[in-house]
């Protein structure tokens, strides 16, 4: 879900095109090391809906991310 939400949101348009899988797998690898109570158990919690509130942490994480991610 964390995956397909930086795709629909446009964080992946800023990504190579031969470095989308190795970002996928970064991203969600980073999601559940630094954000899993905040953004993972938060969507689970929630019947797996994103609210606006976690749509608000998971956009701020995904930004942070991906800025920072060189691949």
């Amino acid at each position: 879900m964390v995956i397909l939400f930086a795709g629909v949101k446009g964080y992946i348009d800023k990504v190579a095109v031969e470095s989308v899988g190795d970002y996928e797998t970064a991203w969600l690898a980073h999601v559940k090391s630094a954000h899993k109570a905040a953004i993972l158990d938060a969507i689970v919690n929630n019947d797996f809906a994103i609210s606006d509130d976690i749509e608000a942490k998971l956009a701020a994480a995904c930004a942070d991310f991906t800025a920072g991610y060189v691949g």
